[in-house]
């Protein structure tokens, strides 16, 4: 979209010297949208009104007789001109657009429109006619990502934003640097997921595999074929049609796997993902707790499978307490003599404070200055921070503040350069290569992936979708509360208590007023 705005505003300017006054109070821009947004109409809808568009970019199929019958194509079409053209879901917003449109020199615009009738036509022009082919690519081509770019710090001094502290960082001469980030994902542009077919023959290998590895490695006996050998496979064609019994199970589009608690479904779930892992296939599993989670990577890691969790950043304090309290439920240790591959994953060392000098406080462990190192010009040290290394805790709210901004700009942002050897992100590094990545719901929804692996901005749902082969949900309706609590929440508005919302807002505002 900006390579046509950029052709089409050097065009004009060699046409005419002074663009028409119409174009000028349109802007380039929104010639575009709206143009493309009937182009948009002409592919999906063509025999609506030119007023209609904003009912198609609502994103409801049954808003335009036309839409009832939309095929795949034209839906893909319809999401592509939602992101694009999302400022003219309101109508007043698109029939605006389109009587400044009307007004245009007939030399720029691609369609005459009748405002009082609703009809439009292409019309024939000389100049940059090609964009209506490239209007035509721009509604079928799936869109790209925005990617991130970083910059790897260099040796210097730096200040770091970290929640609300303020502290410097410096990097010597002498430290080695990795010349390049680590290796990071790479994304098909479409991924098309095909029907597993598996033998149940092949599952009960898979279980007997288990039963050795376990022996060998002196791991507790779970009799995984015995498990395997008790669980009966049955499978409807169709929503009408009985049970049968099957001795192969399809996996293609979505399944719901029905069974009465312990009749195996967890079981299934673990050989699946072993069975996945030893034919180089990636499967994710999604688990209720992370508890769970971290018990089932350590299984997985001692067995010689590579398994990696999906965890946020935010909870790390918290997970590391859950996994303290569960083992010394189950062995009864000192909190010292701990030992799970969990606590790797959950590591809060940030490589940073061992370039801080020994007198400074650390920086707060759950949300390390990973991104936001701000090089620090000589002569403004002393005045930024008013002597070595000193601390200054900005007021909750004031993390972005203006004097703060012109000092440090946020386009000079550098990235920690270490971040290939940091304990902080070896999850998120291991991800790369792993066959077997174990998820909770929370960890999809909000975790992103890291930029150094990944530019565009992807969230882990988005990463999952990309490059597994398989996606298994254990207990799938707890699971759906759980999407259903994170996407549409439930806030008490007024209570005799301080916890509604209303009684937080009248608590917090007189603070921020007082700061102010």
């Amino acid at each position: 979209m900006q390579a046509i705005l950029t052709r089409l505003a050097q065009q004009s300017q060699a046409a005419a010297e002074d663009p028409p006054t119409a174009l000028l109070q349109l802007g380039a821009r929104r010639l575009i949208e709206v143009e493309l947004g009937l182009t948009l109409l002409s592919e999906v809808a063509p025999a609506a009104p030119a007023q209609a568009l904003w009912v198609l970019l609502s994103g409801y199929s049954f808003a335009l007789p036309e839409l009832y019958a939309a095929g795949q194509e034209h839906v893909q079409m319809q999401g592509i001109g939602r992101h694009l053209l999302l400022a003219y879901k309101s109508a007043r917003n698109w029939e605006r657009a389109l009587a400044d449109y009307t007004r245009v020199s007939e030399l720029l615009r691609l369609y005459d429109v009748d405002l009082q009738t609703g009809h439009y036509s292409r019309r024939s022009v000389s100049l940059y006619p090609e964009r209506l082919e490239l209007y035509r690519q721009l509604c079928r081509q799936p869109l790209p990502h925005c990617e991130r770019k970083l910059r790897p710090a260099h040796a210097g001094r730096y200040l770091c934003l970290s929640q609300r502290r303020r502290a410097t960082v410096t990097i010597p001469d002498d430290l080695p640097l990795p010349s390049a980030w680590p290796p990071g994902h790479q994304l098909p542009e479409r991924h098309q997921h095909e029907a597993l077919v598996i033998p149940w023959a092949e599952l009960l290998e898979t279980a007997d595999w288990l039963d050795e590895q376990e022996a060998r490695c002196q791991l507790p006996a779970r009799q995984w074929r015995q498990a395997l050998e008790r669980i009966q496979l049955y499978f409807a064609p169709n929503e009408t049609s009985e049970f049968q019994a099957a001795d192969t199970l399809v996996l293609q589009g979505t399944l719901h796997m029905v069974g009465m608690v312990g009749t195996g479904k967890t079981t299934l779930m673990d050989v699946l993902a072993v069975w996945a892992a030893r034919r180089g296939r990636r499967i994710a599993l999604v688990v209720g707790d992370v508890t769970s989670l971290l018990e089932r990577v350590q299984y997985f890691r001692r067995l010689g499978l590579s398994a990696v969790p999906l965890l946020g950043t935010t909870n790390r304090a918290k997970h590391r307490r859950q996994l303290h309290q569960m083992l010394s439920a189950v062995r009864g240790e000192h909190p010292l003599q701990h030992e799970h591959i969990g606590f790797d994953y959950t590591s809060s060392t940030c490589l940073l404070n061992g370039l801080r000098s020994e007198h400074s406080p650390p920086l707060p462990t759950d949300a390390p200055p990973c991104l936001s190192l701000q090089p620090i010009e000589q002569g403004v040290e002393e005045e930024l921070l008013g002597k070595e290394d000193e601390e200054e805790l900005i007021p909750p709210g004031d993390e972005e503040d203006a004097s703060l901004q012109a000092e440090a700009p946020r386009g000079r942002r550098y990235a920690c350069p270490l971040y290939a050897a940091c304990p902080y992100h070896l999850g998120q590094r291991e991800l790369v290569e792993a066959t077997i990545w174990v998820a909770t719901p929370q960890s999809l929804i909000y975790t992103s992936v890291d930029p150094q692996l990944c530019p565009p901005f992807l969230r882990f749902l988005e990463l999952v979708y990309r490059l597994c082969d398989l996606v298994v949900v254990d207990e799938a309706d707890r699971v759906q509360v759980q999407l259903d609590e994170l996407f549409s929440p439930a806030l008490t508005l007024v209570s005799k208590g301080g916890d509604s919302w209303l009684g937080t807002l009248v608590n917090k505002v007189p603070s921020a007023l007082y700061r102010e």
